[in-house]
């Protein structure tokens, strides 16, 4: 082999391993970009998503529902079944990884596997879509606490799907720190007390705690489930605690002198246990699958200083609202003022803000930027609210009534307090003629959120709202109301349900598409149209006319020659803020959600970043590299992969470099040694010719 051979040679294989580094590595930087491979598991909770709209549609959850006993099961307005929800046609992250593997991994910690159908009655329609046979496998933990870090760790994939949204796991809130799915259904959470105590609604249970409290007596309330124990540990001033199952807590129930009750929100066998059940204290629990929130494949990080004011802060603005709604939960304000407007049966607390108000810190307002900034600064909180087309309304200089906008304002003044604001936080409602005109000013950056009065389940430009923006948890659901015309007669759902059953021309209707496909999912087993409108006068006009049956919100008072009844359905209802916009310090600042990397410096983050903190809609805020574990753990195998590869390539090309020589060697000495001898020759031949 020629010298010139061995350098192609060289250079070939010098190519090749550099190819080879590139496949084998998942992570990479290209101008400020860093690729990361793709953990997320946001593909794999739309599809989940899609087929649980899907099997509610069909009935086949609430047959599973009604099979698994949970207590009063209602269909929730989370997510609403539509054309806008898609499966993803290039599964990646965790959806991807199911399918390869074939396997689904649940954890639940219940000490028995409840309503385990769901999620194998969603995984096979996940499989047969993408045509993958999947298997579910479950996992049970003796804790909620080791639940939650084998789902953190990667051991399973979700949990089960009877985890309730608002609860609490490892100190943090769970609709924060995990990604949920749709809730689509809940249940109430109930107390029971033994015949024997004469106590038979909550009311009377709160007098003889109080009563006992005189005497120095304690109590005690056993509770199974953890969200469910930290709802009722705020509500009565008892020892609550939770055991691992309803059994266990019937035993304590009829052993320990001091407890006075059980609290659930699955149904207990009434006769066997002999138990006065009582469920008057209107608390819902909202009931999802919890999967992880994941770290984006790709972020880059542009100057902040090129952002709008109000792109940033949203995300603290949001929280601080939280945590004054889950004061006032505490406090007791929440459900007074419902109270107060007698409707504390139709407007429902939600569980999805969980009254624990530890679990909902307040940022600091001296760490305040953006939209935040801007509301304590100005002293005014400017919420967008629908009204109509009429210009009197649109114009009108005067405050709106009702619960939920009493309640708005009591969370105003609570930030005004908490932040000790002199002057005093002004809450400014700005009108617009339709709803969609309303989120157009948040996206814009018009209004700095929405009035609360808004449905979760609902669109924006054809995706969910939940996805457009930022929701707040929801302290309140609304009961929607079903309308019929008085002269039918009609005054129950059993009755409706039984002359649909019979005629399936009859007519149904809903107001708006939350309306309409609420009336659906109520009549999904029957043959029959159900028709949009677009104002309850429009539905009433029509009601009048034509004898319809239709779905709306709850009022005081039904229009005049209707009947109105409950329907079953609960809407939440939440404020919307904007999702912030991710800053940086300058170009070569990437931001991966859980910190920052200053890839100026080393692989982590160098002395000279200074990225602001937080602003990202699915994560809490991380003010350094250093308190990221899993940061640094993606930093450090980065590093360690880089030198690998660079002193590998080294290693490679110094044996090459020698082989080369050494097979070289034998042809360069035959060959300047043979060049040698003829020199020789010919200057003896030259020396004897002149001598």
């Amino acid at each position: 082999m020629t010298l010139r051979g061995s350098l192609l040679l060289l250079l070939l294989l010098l190519l090749c391993s550099c190819v080879k580094a590139e496949d084998a590595s998942s992570t990479s930087n290209d101008g400020g970009v860093l690729y990361i491979e793709d953990d997320s598991s946001d593909d794999f909770i739309k599809a989940y998503n899609v087929v649980l709209m899907e099997l509610w549609e069909e009935g086949a959850i609430p047959r599973l529902l009604q099979d698994g006993n949970v207590s009063e099961a209602t269909y929730v307005q989370d997510c609403l079944p539509s054309p806008s929800y898609v499966m993803p046609t290039e599964p990646t992250g965790l959806l991807q990884k199911i399918l390869r593997t074939g396997k689904y991994t649940v954890g639940f910690s219940w000490g028995k596997i409840y309503l385990d159908g769901i999620a194998s009655l969603v995984m096979d329609r996940i499989g047969a879509y993408y045509g993958y046979k999947i298997v579910v496998n479950f996992t049970d933990y003796p804790h909620d606490d080791d639940m939650w870090t084998a789902l953190n760790n990667g051991d399973i994939d979700c949990t089960d799907p009877l985890y309730s949204l608002g609860g609490f796991g490892l100190g943090s809130r769970r609709n924060r720190q995990w990604q949920p799915t749709c809730t689509s259904f809940s249940s109430k959470i109930k107390l029971a007390s033994l015949p024997s105590r004469g106590i038979t609604n909550s009311s009377a249970l709160a007098k003889e705690i109080a009563s006992r409290k005189m005497k120095g007596i304690a109590s005690e309330i056993c509770v199974w489930g953890s969200a469910e124990a930290q709802i009722i540990g705020q509500l009565f001033s008892a020892y609550v605690y939770t055991l691992e199952s309803r059994r266990a807590c019937y035993d304590a129930l009829l052993i320990r002198p001091n407890m006075l009750a059980i609290g659930y929100s699955s149904d207990i066998a009434d006769i066997a246990y002999k138990l006065v059940i009582y469920d008057d204290m209107n608390y819902t629990q909202p009931l999802v699958t919890f999967c992880r929130r994941h770290t984006p494949e790709r972020r880059k990080v542009t100057d902040i200083s090129k952002l709008n004011k109000w792109e940033t802060g949203n995300e603290n603005l949001a929280l601080m609202y939280e945590a004054a709604s889950a004061a006032l939960m505490i406090t007791g304000t929440h459900a007074d003022i419902f109270e107060a407007w007698c409707m504390a049966r139709v407007v429902g607390t939600f569980g999805d803000c969980v009254a624990k108000y530890s679990g909902y810190p307040t940022p600091s307002v001296s760490s305040a930027t953006g939209t935040l900034l801007q509301v304590i600064t100005s002293r005014k909180f400017i919420v967008g609210d629908s009204r109509g087309g009429d210009d009197t309304y649109l114009n009108t200089t005067e405050d709106p009534t009702g619960p939920l906008h009493a309640l708005n304002f009591a969370i105003v003044d609570w930030i005004t307090k908490e932040y000790e604001l002199s002057p005093p936080l002004e809450l400014v409602y700005k009108f617009f003629s339709s709803t969609e005109e309303v989120f157009q000013a948040l996206q814009n950056g018009t209004i700095d959120a929405t009035t609360n009065i808004y449905y979760l389940g609902g669109y924006y430009n054809g995706t969910t709202r939940a996805e457009s923006f930022r929701a707040s948890c929801s302290s309140t659901c609304i009961s929607s109301s079903t309308y019929t015309r008085k002269r039918d007669n009609i005054t129950s759902l059993t009755q409706l349900y039984n002359i649909v059953a019979a005629d399936s021309t009859l007519k149904l209707g809903g107001v708006g598409e939350p309306g309409q496909l609420s009336m659906q999912v109520l009549f999904q087993t029957y043959n029959t149209t159900v028709y949009k409108f677009n104002t309850m006068e429009d539905a009433t006009q029509a009601l009048l006319k034509e004898g319809v049956a239709v779905l709306a919100d709850w009022q005081l008072a039904p229009p005049e020659g209707l009947t109105m009844f409950e329907s079953g359905i609960m809407q939440p209802v939440v404020t919307f803020f904007r999702y912030d916009i991710e800053d940086g310090c300058a170009d070569d600042v990437v931001d991966i959600h859980l910190g920052e990397e200053c890839l100026s410096g080393s692989a982590g983050c160098s002395k000279s970043c200074h990225c602001s903190s937080g602003y990202h809609p699915h994560s809490p805020p991380i003010d350094t590299c250093e308190e990221d574990h899993m940061h640094k753990t993606n930093t450090v195998a980065i590093a360690v992969g880089v030198c690998v590869g660079f002193f590998g390539v080294l290693l490679f090309l110094l044996i090459v470099v020698v082989i080369v020589m050494v097979t070289s060697f034998p042809f360069i000495r035959k060959k300047y040694i043979k060049e040698g001898a003829l020199q020789a020759r010919f200057l003896l031949f030259r020396s004897r010719r002149a001598g």
